[in-house]
């Protein structure tokens, strides 16, 4: 089991987070929203509300191990540009997705990249004790609760302001699912990160 544990921790350190680590965008902010399959960086590709939560979390995790100092410069990186940019000041919640330089692309607002928002800035929190990215997630998961909830469970798509849309976002083969099975289970395990 020990063997199995450092191969996964060389693999960690080797290959997955210098890769990550190139992704990041000095110029604008956050990281590249895109890589095709021979490594090309497209720099001017959108950057999405879920990429940059899950980056969030992985740099923040990786010092948690580690305490490895790049990779908490890197996780302020991805707080700095999700608080800066992808949280909406005005309406609250995370934008689904930014243009290359941070502003607002698409504003609809999706549950899932909201539970995802929370798992990012929660995985900060315990990594830095960054009172601020606590309060962000704790108000996330307020708006979720306040905005996305009926008696049934969690609705998914909305506008910018909140406003009930179908869940173009998430559905599959044609079919719109106003509930999905990926957004409650990402609901369910981030409720409890904070």
């Amino acid at each position: 089991m020990e063997k199995i544990a450092q191969e996964m921790y060389k693999e960690l350190k080797d290959r997955i987070l210098p890769f990550w680590s190139k992704l990041k965008d000095e110029e604008n902010g956050g990281f590249y929203g895109y890589v095709d399959y021979d490594l090309n960086v497209d720099n001017k590709a959108l950057k999405g509300s879920i990429l940059n939560s899950r980056i969030l979390w992985f740099f923040s995790a990786v010092y948690r191990l580690d305490k490895d100092e790049k990779s908490l410069e890197l996780a302020h990186h991805a707080y700095k540009f999700l608080r800066d940019n992808i949280l909406d000041k005005e309406n609250k919640g995370l934008y689904w997705m930014v243009d290359y330089k941070g502003e607002p692309e698409d504003t609809r607002k999706h549950t899932y990249s909201q539970a995802f928002g929370i798992y990012g800035l929660a995985q900060y929190y315990k990594a830095t004790g960054t009172e601020e990215a606590l309060n962000i997630a704790i108000d996330l998961f307020n708006i979720i609760e306040r905005n996305c909830r009926d008696e049934n469970g969690y609705l998914e798509e909305f506008d910018r302001n909140w406003n009930l849309k179908e869940n173009y976002e998430l559905s599959e083969h044609g079919v719109i699912s106003s509930r999905t099975m990926n957004t409650y289970n990402t609901l369910k395990k981030r409720m409890y990160t904070i």
